[in-house]
């Protein structure tokens, strides 16, 4: 076990100092520059975002199959990992299942790869929308899915989980909403963003009667997740997704 986090020096750090101190483990946590993960000894370094592109790390096979790691556990030698698919998981199973739902991802970016390799893993039904169709289609073939351009929505029915894996609507753009807000209906909505708690989106979705998650909940998984790793403890998630809620209320 390690007890020391290296934080990137990020726009995030804070959040992320605010949910590691919530777990009221006894953790040294700095916040460093520039490219650590070959300098990182007995320690977790988080928020690295780092793409593998050919670097030779050894990592798990949720950074494998999405090539990005967003933490490095240095026990006896550095481990990449992409917790995101996991705690992506972890924050929708506590309000509705996976398997066999039909499920709308809105972006087909770096954040919607490891959302679709969760609900690939979970069995779900997946269609991917995307502005850019290319980007679209290829991230479906990776798992044989439908997919389509933005306006396929306004043509979907019984969509029991709408995500939103895309920016818009990310502070300070809190107007913009990636798609028409009449279009967003589903069982379960969910953004990935975390700034704003309560996105033009989500508002959109509650208007509707759609429940919905906010996207500093998945954040908050994060942190779990890597303390399991990191710490081979579990926290208790509603501490962290309290201290991450006062700090983005403040």
């Amino acid at each position: 076990m390690v007890n020391k986090i290296i934080s990137i020096n990020h726009p995030t750090g804070r959040l992320w100092k605010a949910g590691f101190e919530a777990t009221g483990f006894d953790l040294e946590y700095t916040i460093k520059e520039g490219e650590l993960w070959k300098e990182i000894d007995g320690a977790l370094l988080i928020n690295t975002l780092l793409e593998l592109n050919g670097q030779k790390l050894d990592t798990d096979s949720d950074a494998e199959k999405t090539e990005r790691v967003n933490c490095i556990l240095n026990r006896d030698k550095p481990v990449g990992y992409n917790t995101a698919p996991e705690s992506f998981r972890r924050t929708i199973l506590e309000y509705i299942e996976i398997k066999n739902k039909n499920c709308v991802i809105i972006g087909a970016g770096k954040v919607a790869r490891s959302i679709a390799l969760s609900l690939d893993k979970e069995d779900g039904k997946i269609t991917i929308l995307n502005r850019d169709l290319s980007k679209a289609e290829k991230l479906a073939k990776e798992y044989n899915c439908e997919f389509g351009p933005m306006s396929k929505l306004a043509d979907l029915n019984d969509i029991d989980i709408l995500i939103n894996a895309t920016n818009c609507g990310l502070y300070p753009n809190v107007k913009e909403c990636p798609v028409p807000e009449q279009l967003i209906k589903a069982d379960l909505c969910f953004d990935v963003i975390v700034n704003p708690i309560e996105t033009k989106f989500l508002k959109a979705a509650k208007a509707n009667g759609c429940k919905v998650v906010e996207g500093y909940k998945m954040f908050g998984q994060q942190i779990i997740v890597q303390s399991e790793l990191a710490f081979d403890k579990t926290p208790q998630a509603y501490k962290i997704y309290r201290a991450l809620r006062e700090l983005l209320k403040g």
